[in-house]
């Protein structure tokens, strides 16, 4: 049978993570980590990668890491968790402080605004 790939490939081993893309709401954010509403519960210690945009900073899209810290059933299909930000970069950290700073004093939910763009 002739191979029709358009790249030469080699056999080789190696691990690869994967991730599904699941989507949450958050309930509440830092510089050091966010509070998520799923509807799976996640397992303490998985590792996550985390994408959003912050309400106010349109088009500006976070992409990092974060850490089950605890997650606890809310309702009979919801569930809430609380992850730790890691390995993000300076530009995403100074972000996320620069808007709790800003929307400290109204310390309560900020509508959601849809992202449309995808994973």
């Amino acid at each position: 049978m002739e191979d029709k790939r358009r790249f030469y490939r080699i056999l080789i081993n190696f691990d690869v993570k994967y991730a599904i893309i699941n989507k949450a709401t958050s309930k509440d954010i830092s510089q050091g980590g966010i509070c998520i509403i799923t509807d799976k519960p996640l397992d303490k210690e998985a590792e996550l990668t985390l994408i959003f945009t912050l309400p106010d900073e349109v088009g500006r899209r976070i992409k990092t890491f974060g850490r089950v810290v605890w997650c606890r059933e809310i309702d009979e299909s919801n569930y809430e968790a609380g992850l730790e930000f890691w390995d993000m970069e300076d530009t995403f950290v100074d972000t996320i402080r620069k808007f709790v700073d800003k929307n400290k004093h109204i310390n309560q939910e900020i509508p959601v605004q849809q992202n449309t763009t995808a994973g």
